[in-house]
């Protein structure tokens, strides 16, 4: 799966001038929607999973832009997959 990195990890070396020196809580990644499922399945199988409950099946995909995936552990993580850079205007 192809992916952007966006927000904070795209500009920390730009801004901070090393990677190392932004703090960061979570990971925001742009990713094509048709390779949404496959990326959730590759996310799960790390660990992740949906911080959020579907109001039905596909309203996610339908009426939003990004999901959040979190990952307990030692040092809890976050994923921001986005799948659109802004929601869809008809939902706005």
């Amino acid at each position: 799966v192809e992916a952007i990195a966006l927000k904070g990890a795209a500009l920390a070396e730009i801004v901070y001038g090393d990677i190392a020196a932004r703090p960061m809580s979570d990971l925001d990644l742009l990713i094509q929607p048709q390779d949404l499922s496959v990326t959730r399945q590759i996310l799960a199988g790390l660990g992740y999973a949906p911080t959020g409950v579907e109001m039905h099946a596909g309203f996610t995909e339908e009426f939003r832009n990004e999901e959040i995936l979190y990952k307990g552990g030692l040092v809890n993580t976050c994923v921001d997959l986005h799948w659109r850079l802004i929601a869809p205007v008809y939902y706005q």
